[in-house]
C-alpha cells in the first residue's frame, strides 16, 4: 500500500474542512473532504449526484457575492457621511475647518464605518470559501467523468 501524502491526511483530519455557511435564516454545515470522495463502486450516482451539488455551490457563492458587494455599497456610504461629518467641524484650535487628512482618519476611525467593515471582511472570507468549494468540485467533476471514462473502457 503506497503511502499517505501529509495534506491528504492534514485535509481529513483538519477543522478547516469543516465548512459552516449562513445564509439568511439558513445554516449549512459540511465537511468538504468527505463531500470531496468519490466512490467508484458508485460511479453512475456519482455522475448523476455531482451537477446538483455543484450547482448548489454556484448558486450559493453567487448569493455571497451579493452581499459582499452590497456591503462594500454600505461601506462606501458610511465612510461618506463619516467623512462629510467630520469635514463639517470646526478645529476648535484653529477655529478652521477640519483638514482633509485629519477628516479621512476621522471617518476611517469611525465605529459604524469599522463595524461595517469587518462585516465586509467577513462576508468576502464566506465567499471565497464558497469560491474554493466550487473549484474542488469543478475538479471533482472532471475526476468522476475521468473515472467513469476509464472504467466503461475496462469493461
Amino acid at each position: 500500500m503506497g503511502r499517505i501524502s501529509n495534506i491528504k491526511k492534514f485535509a481529513g483530519k483538519s477543522k478547516l474542512m469543516d465548512i459552516t455557511i449562513k445564509y439568511g435564516t439558513e445554516k449549512f454545515k459540511f465537511n468538504l473532504f468527505e463531500e470531496l470522495v468519490i466512490n467508484e463502486n458508485k460511479i453512475n450516482s456519482e455522475l448523476k449526484d455531482q451537477p446538483s451539488s455543484y450547482g448548489f455551490l454556484l448558486l450559493l457563492h453567487k448569493k455571497l457575492i451579493r452581499i459582499k458587494d452590497d456591503l462594500e455599497i454600505e461601506k462606501d456610504k458610511t465612510w461618506a457621511k463619516a467623512f462629510i461629518k467630520a469635514k463639517n467641524k470646526t478645529d476648535s484650535k484653529t477655529g478652521r475647518p477640519t483638514a482633509n487628512e485629519l477628516a479621512k482618519e476621522m471617518a476611517t476611525a469611525n465605529q459604524g464605518f469599522t463595524e461595517i467593515a469587518l462585516q465586509l471582511n467577513q462576508a468576502k472570507e464566506t465567499a471565497d470559501i464558497i469560491g474554493s468549494c466550487c473549484r474542488s468540485f469543478e475538479q471533482r467533476g472532471h475526476l468522476v467523468q475521468s473515472i467513469a471514462a476509464n472504467l466503461r473502457k475496462e469493461n
